[in-house]
């Protein structure tokens, strides 16, 4: 081999694509990430309702539990439910390692660019993610709010009626916004 061949030797080699010292990872992380964030969209919004499939499972099922446990014993503690956390975390850690990337690049390098922007792209999508996983947990409280909501003292009070209009929390407001979850917590009366 030439020493023009040499630079372009594969450094690493996958079966989607071939890594060279000419190999620009500020495009590779930008031809990625958007697509990566419509899977963890997608990702993040069945996994509440996974979680709480798993959790009735566990409860209702004495083999599941056990086969859990055994699981759980051979992954060195780490439960089904730790593991089907880990996506959602590995995601929180990408703009960390790209901003290191970025740390270690010359800004005069023709692939700073593309990783600054990268950078921000890896921070849009956590923002959407903890922005939807805030959104999921507001509608699942609003939800267990419609359930146990007692309305009135009369013997009708559970039918979700108030002053002759039907309340329900997790539904579109009039001017068609998603009714949100301002504040949670305990509330005593004083």
């Amino acid at each position: 081999m030439t020493d023009s061949n040499t630079s372009q030797t594969a450094l690493l080699s996958t079966g989607l694509m071939t890594i060279t010292e000419s190999t620009k990872i500020g495009e590779i992380l930008n031809s990625h990430l958007p697509t990566m964030a419509k899977d963890y969209f997608r990702y993040c919004n069945s996994r509440s309702q996974s979680n709480k499939s798993l959790q009735i499972k566990i409860d209702s099922n004495e083999q599941f539990r056990l086969h859990m446990k055994t699981f759980q014993d051979k992954t060195g503690g780490l439960s089904l439910n730790g593991f089907l956390t880990k996506p959602i975390q590995r995601v929180t850690r990408y703009p960390l390692l790209i901003e290191k990337i970025l740390k270690h690049t010359s800004i005069n390098h023709p692939d700073y660019q593309s990783i600054k922007q990268a950078l921000d792209c890896a921070r849009q999508i956590n923002e959407k993610i903890n922005k939807q996983i805030s959104e999921q947990e507001s509608s699942s409280r609003l939800d267990w709010l419609q359930q146990h909501l007692i309305f009135g003292s009369d013997e009708n009070s559970s039918d979700g009626y108030l002053f002759d209009e039907l309340l329900k929390f997790n539904s579109i407001t009039k001017y068609n916004i998603q009714r949100q979850l301002l504040f949670h917590g305990l509330v005593m009366k004083v």
